[in-house]
């Protein structure tokens, strides 16, 4: 749909006009974290014009990491991180350049998999490419760029005894001054703010200036369950639960639409989660039930076309998952 669609500034037109609207679709789906349809609609775009450095870029970015994976693959990721900077031309413009040169740093030559074998040199790319990124950023997309490769050079250990570590204090600034009325939104800045301001050991402050990104987000992006969802994160931890509920069942009707045509949702069982304790915390027993029976019956979609669902743990969709029966069990 037409919400599924992000454009980056002051980069030049994708041609054919195909490649730049899957372009596009590409990289909401990877501000949205989905990497498994992100990298479907890049390497479609490289296919239509393999000349096109930007283009590349996007196909490598889908194997890189971020604050929820880490690199699958180095032999694929580096080959096309490669072929990024070997098809750049001048005319492609320094931000171009820079988001080429920017993954030239997250290449590890000699590793194989996901780079187990040479973990620090791996952690080491990560806070390189961060350096690079950050120094500077003239634009909205590069300081959210620069706040995501902060992010993940430490995923998911932001805070010290409340306070920020101090490599995060930028990316905090940065994320902070562009979710604000007086600018447009920007996707990936929103869904990260998010997720920086979420943690407990951030303190309440952060927790409510995080409401600022979860309004802006908060139906904004139809057609991206996880993005549906993501505002859900924050009103739990408000209070506003039935705007949590709102925003979770949106996202199941996001994740039910790409089942029915053989597209992968990403974390609907995350998603369905957060769906069940905003319910509960409002006490809404048939709500929970709802979200909860969907998690088993999810599976068998899955496998009709032998996806998987990324949830972690207990939140995954699956036959065997317990959720309904706590749910009942907390509801007497």
């Amino acid at each position: 749909g037409p919400s599924m669609s992000a454009k980056l500034s002051n980069v030049p037109v994708i041609e054919p006009p195909l490649a730049q609207l899957l372009f596009n679709q590409a990289l909401m789906q990877e501000f949205a974290f989905n990497q498994v349809e992100s990298r479907r609609n890049f390497d479609h775009v490289v296919k239509l014009n393999p000349q096109c450095a930007l283009c590349w870029w996007g196909a490598a970015r889908s194997r890189s990491s971020n604050i929820n994976h880490n690199v699958k693959d180095f032999a694929k990721f580096n080959e096309l991180a490669l072929q990024a900077k070997e098809v750049l031309r001048p005319e492609d413009g320094p931000k171009v350049a820079r988001l080429v040169h920017s993954l030239q740093l997250l290449r590890v030559p000699n590793a194989t998999g996901s780079g187990s074998d040479q973990w620090a040199e791996v952690n080491q790319t990560r806070f390189k490419l961060a350096e690079y990124l950050c120094a500077r950023p003239a634009d909205a997309d590069l300081k959210a760029l620069c706040a995501d490769a902060l992010m993940a050079a430490t995923p998911w250990n932001y805070y010290v005894q409340g306070d920020l570590k101090p490599h995060l204090r930028v990316a905090w600034d940065h994320l902070r001054a562009l979710v604000s009325p007086r600018r447009a939104p920007h996707v990936l800045a929103l869904h990260l703010l998010i997720h920086l301001a979420e943690p407990q050991g951030g303190g309440q402050d952060r927790t409510l200036i995080g409401q600022l990104a979860a309004d802006a987000l908060d139906g904004m992006v139809r057609g991206s369950g996880h993005l549906d969802h993501m505002a859900a994160h924050i009103y739990q931890q408000v209070g506003r639960y039935a705007a949590g509920i709102r925003a979770s069942r949106r996202a199941r009707e996001d994740n039910d639409a790409y089942l029915k045509n053989c597209l992968v949702p990403y974390c609907m069982g995350h998603n369905l989660h957060l769906g069940i304790h905003n319910s509960v915390d409002a006490g809404q027993h048939r709500s929970a039930v709802d979200f909860a029976q969907r998690q088993l019956t999810a599976a068998d979609e899955f496998a009709r076309f032998g996806a998987r669902d990324k949830s972690g743990g207990h939140s995954a969709v699956t036959p065997f998952s317990a959720a309904l029966a706590l749910v009942n069990l907390r509801f007497g």
